[in-house]
C-alpha cells in the first residue's frame, strides 16, 4: 500500500510540474572602433559571430575579431552575412555575392540577375538564401549547394521579396517588402506559407529560423507598437522583450540558445546585442503539495494501524 501511495504521489507531482516561459539575457555588443556603424548579422552554433561595418565585414570568434575582404582590398562595400558551423562564410563586395568555403571562393549569381546578394546560410552549409535584382524588381532565391539548384521566389501580387535565412531541413524564411508580411518555404514539403499576422502580431518581419523551426524577427503588437517576436508556425508567437525600456528584434537565431540582433530604446538610441537563452527550470505546481499531503496522510494511517495491532 505504501508503495502504491508513493507512486501515486510521484505521478501527481510529475503531472503537476509547470515550466516558465524561456527568457533571454541581452549583452550589448560594442561598436567597432573607428567605424560609422556596426551590424551583427549571424551567429553559428559555436557562438562565432559575423558582422559588417563601413570598413568591411568581420568574424568575431569569442572576442578575436578578424577582418575580411572578398574582392575589394579597401574593405569598402564588403559585407559578411552568415557563417555555418564549420566556418563557411557568405558575403559580397557590393557587386558580387560569394561563398567562401575555407578559401575556395565561389561567386553566387542567379541567371538573368543584374545583381545578387546573399543573406543566410544553413548551419550545415548546404543551403544559401538571398535576393536577386532584375532591373528594379527584387526577388528571392534558395540555393542548394549539394545540387547547385536555385529555387526562385516571387513576392505576392508582383511585389518584392527577400529571403533571409534557412535551416538544415531546407525550411527558409523571408520578408515581403511591400505588404508587411513574411513567408516560410519548405523545400522538401513543397509548401509556401505567407504570414500577414499571427498570435495577435501584425506587420511581421520574420528574419531567421533555426533547426527546431523557431522563427524570430519583429512585428507590431495589439497597441501597434513595434516589438521583437519569437515563436513557431506550430506553437504561435510571443513578444521577444527582454528589456522594458525598448524593443529588441533578432537578426539571427542559432541552435544553441543564442541570438544576435538590435535593441532600440523608446526614448532614442540603441545598440547591437548578443543574447543567451536562460534555461527553463521546472517548478512544483500547487497540486504537488496536495500529492505530498496525500502521501503523508497515507503513511500516518498505516502507522496507526500497525500500532493498534
Amino acid at each position: 500500500m505504501r508503495r502504491r501511495l508513493l507512486a501515486a504521489a510521484l505521478a501527481a507531482a510529475c503531472a503537476a510540474t509547470s515550466v516558465h516561459a524561456a527568457s533571454w539575457n541581452l549583452t550589448p555588443y560594442p561598436d567597432v572602433p573607428d567605424s560609422f556603424f556596426t551590424e551583427l548579422w549571424s551567429i553559428n552554433d559555436r557562438g562565432v559571430v559575423v558582422g559588417t561595418t563601413n570598413a568591411g565585414g568581420f568574424v568575431d570568434d569569442h572576442g578575436h575579431r578578424t577582418w575580411y575582404a572578398f574582392a575589394n582590398p579597401s574593405g569598402l562595400n564588403n559585407y559578411l552575412a552568415g557563417i555555418s558551423n564549420s566556418g563557411v562564410l557568405i558575403g559580397g563586395d557590393g557587386d558580387t555575392a560569394f561563398i567562401d568555403d575555407h578559401g575556395a571562393i565561389t561567386p553566387v549569381s542567379v541567371a538573368g540577375a543584374t545583381q545578387t546578394f546573399v543573406r543566410g546560410i544553413s548551419s550545415n552549409g548546404r543551403y544559401v538564401v538571398g535576393t536577386w535584382l532584375q532591373g528594379f524588381n527584387a526577388h528571392g532565391y534558395i540555393l542548394d549547394r549539394a545540387t547547385s539548384q536555385f529555387t526562385l521566389v516571387d513576392g505576392r501580387n508582383g511585389g518584392a521579396v527577400a529571403m533571409t535565412d534557412i535551416n538544415d531541413n531546407g525550411v527558409a524564411v523571408g520578408i515581403a517588402a511591400n505588404d508587411g508580411a513574411s513567408v516560410v518555404i519548405d523545400l522538401h514539403a513543397g509548401t509556401t506559407t505567407w504570414l500577414d499576422a499571427a498570435s495577435g502580431f501584425t506587420q511581421l518581419r520574420l528574419l531567421t529560423i533555426n533547426d527546431a523551426g523557431e522563427l524570430a524577427g519583429r512585428g507590431a503588437n495589439a497597441s501597434n507598437q513595434l516589438t521583437g517576436v519569437i515563436g513557431s508556425l506550430a506553437d504561435g508567437f510571443t513578444a521577444f522583450d527582454p528589456q522594458a525600456d525598448g524593443y529588441a528584434f533578432v537578426d539571427h537565431l542559432n541552435d544553441a540558445g543564442q541570438a544576435v540582433g538590435q535593441f532600440l530604446s523608446y526614448t532614442g538610441g540603441g545598440y547591437n546585442f548578443m543574447a543567451t537563452q536562460v534555461s527553463t527550470v521546472p517548478e512544483p505546481a500547487p497540486l504537488l503539495l496536495f500529492a505530498s499531503g496525500l502521501l503523508a496522510a497515507g503513511l500516518l494511517a498505516r502507522r496507526r494501524r500497525d500500532s493498534a495491532r
